[in-house]
């Protein structure tokens, strides 16, 4: 077992290498019995209604609760090269964004989980960055570290955003609107790590954070963030999720915990039902929609902790009164 090399600065210190070392090694056992276990009961096993196919079915779209419908504009995708990533084994990234709207768009730089980056980051995340990027949002999603665990994430994400800026894409960003940041397991300690950046969050202005089924690290983010779980999610315990809702102080944020979910919630095989609350939340801290805000934060059905399109183990919140 190779140990894992920092070489920058974080929240975590020399002295828990070792304890990290064996926590990711546990974190990838559990990773590849899950991913067993998600591609045998993959769509074959979903009604036929669920199963994604090469084409958009208007009918089911418009059958879905509010809550899990997409957005209103249609989306294209570009294979970029970015160069300047720390975590090695791939300089690409791939950009998101609406393709009919006729308005500058605000920015996400999203992070992937472990053995999904490379090749592996479209089809694997197709339904959560395409959704996502619906509701009228530029996806940038890093392809760096396709097969290693890598804590400098983060950097890679960062970087993202830093390439953005001259990119053919930057035209096409709302950079009067603060910008997003999104990741998912080993992507979403990035996204905390990234989140609690206070020089990133300045420099990139950086406004709010959704890390779904994120790999614990310490530290409190400084920006609003949303922490999402499963509670049959058996790779990242939702034990180790909530105390990193505990840790962050000082801004809005959220802890939701889906009832039934598993780790590859995000992933592309449905229900991918974080796929329309992630948009909410950045339109209402991004954009300040209030709309959203009462999809997050409010008491009506299609409420991300108080209603019931989507059953919650459990869901709390601090820091937003839309009473």
């Amino acid at each position: 077992w190779q140990k894992l090399s920092f070489g920058f600065s974080s929240p975590i210190t020399q002295a828990t290498h070792s304890s990290l070392d064996i926590s990711i090694r546990s974190y990838i056992m559990k990773l590849i019995s899950g991913l067993g276990v998600l591609l045998s009961t993959a769509s074959a096993a979903l009604p036929t209604e669920q199963r994604h196919g090469p084409y958009h079915k208007e009918d089911v779209t418009a059958a879905l609760p509010k809550g899990q419908r997409h957005g209103p504009y249609q989306v294209s995708k570009e294979d970029v090269t970015v160069d300047g990533y720390v975590c090695g084994g791939d300089q690409g990234a791939i950009v998101y964004y609406p393709s009919d709207s006729d308005k500058p768009s605000p920015l996400i730089s999203f992070a992937h989980g472990y053995k999904a980056g490379g090749d592996k980051t479209d089809p694997s995340y197709t339904t959560l960055l395409e959704g996502a990027a619906s509701w009228g949002y530029v996806i940038i999603a890093l392809k760096s570290a396709p097969d290693d665990y890598c804590w400098k994430e983060t950097s890679d994400q960062i970087r993202s955003l830093e390439w953005m800026k001259t990119s053919k894409f930057a035209s096409m960003v709302d950079y009067d609107k603060k910008t997003g940041l999104l990741g998912h397991s080993m992507g979403g300690a990035a996204t905390h790590l990234s989140a609690n950046n206070a020089d990133a969050v300045v420099t990139y202005n950086i406004g709010a954070a959704v890390a779904l089924h994120p790999v614990y690290v310490d530290g409190s983010s400084e920006v609003p963030i949303l922490y999402g779980t499963g509670s049959n999610d058996t790779v990242v315990d939702p034990s180790s999720v909530k105390p990193q809702y505990d840790n962050t102080n000082g801004v809005p944020k959220v802890y939701a915990n889906i009832e039934g979910a598993t780790h590859f919630e995000p992933n592309t095989v449905p229900p991918n039902r974080w796929t329309d609350f992630t948009a909410a939340f950045f339109d209402c801290f991004l954009s300040g929609l209030q709309d959203s805000c009462d999809v997050i934060f409010g008491s009506q059905e299609n409420s991300l902790c108080s209603g019931t399109v989507v059953p919650m183990e459990e869901c709390i919140f601090e820091g937003l009164d839309v009473s």
